[in-house]
């Protein structure tokens, strides 16, 4: 079952086109990775798909064309965004933030479920609970971001970076959240990613991105395997 298909995707700011014509999907349940340099459109890509920037083409999200859709209906569809700066209340406490990212829900028991379950996911987040996101270190704001963007039930989640500026240690802290989520929620995610072999490690599939047009796709394994992606991408 394909959760999210997108055809000949353009999209740009102004009259600057940065993405030409993209075609992809992401099955349902599937972590999938885009892969690229900076200014490739990786960034753009996910804010086209939630509705934050001007774009053309086809976007169906299970089963419902959205690409007409503004960005405050796509989140309510259920595709959760996690923009790269993390994007958290920086005055608002831990605690604050997780409960806005739970606002329009109506199921008061399963947002308190879900709360408990960010807090499982990421401990840190638990010793912070009163503290101001903006007090938190560049790590502990990467973890409130996607526990905030978690409390509003995504089912597709999109991860812009997730890795960018952290520590070796907290990257894997929250690679390893996002396995978890893979395997014990299902959760559909589209991530966009410099560090190839954490991001292929985690996905099924991906795709790489240059100068907006995609040049390589496949399976994680057969990119991984691929001279060009381990030479441009892993260092070897």
């Amino acid at each position: 079952m394909i959760s999210l298909e997108v055809r000949g995707l353009t999209a740009g700011y102004g009259p600057i086109g940065v993405l030409h014509g993209l075609d992809f999907r992401v099955g349902a349940g599937e972590a999938c990775v885009i892969l690229g340099a900076n200014g490739a459109g990786k960034t753009t890509t996910l804010r086209a798909i939630s509705g934050v920037v001007q774009r053309a083409g086809d976007i169906t999200f299970d089963g419902q064309a959205v690409e007409a859709w503004s960005a405050d209906a796509i989140a309510r569809a259920g595709i959760g965004h996690v923009p790269q700066g993390r994007g958290t209340f920086a005055d608002m406490t831990v605690d604050d933030n997780l409960r806005v990212g739970g606002v329009l829900r109506k199921d008061v028991r399963g947002c308190a479920n879900d709360r408990d379950f960010v807090l499982d996911l990421f401990p840190r987040l638990v010793e912070r609970l009163s503290q101001r996101a903006g007090q938190l270190s560049g790590g502990e704001q990467q973890m409130l971001a996607i526990g905030r963007a978690l409390m509003a039930a995504p089912r597709l989640l999109l991860l812009d970076e997730p890795s960018l500026g952290l520590s070796p240690l907290l990257t894997s802290q929250v690679f390893a959240a996002l396995q978890r989520l893979r395997d014990q929620r299902g959760l559909t995610m589209l991530i966009v990613e410099q560090n190839a072999e954490l991001s292929l490690a985690l996905a099924s599939r991906g795709y790489v991105l240059e100068a907006g047009q995609f040049v390589g796709a496949g399976s994680a394994a057969a990119l991984m395997a691929d001279d060009g992606i381990r030479q441009a991408y892993l260092g070897a």
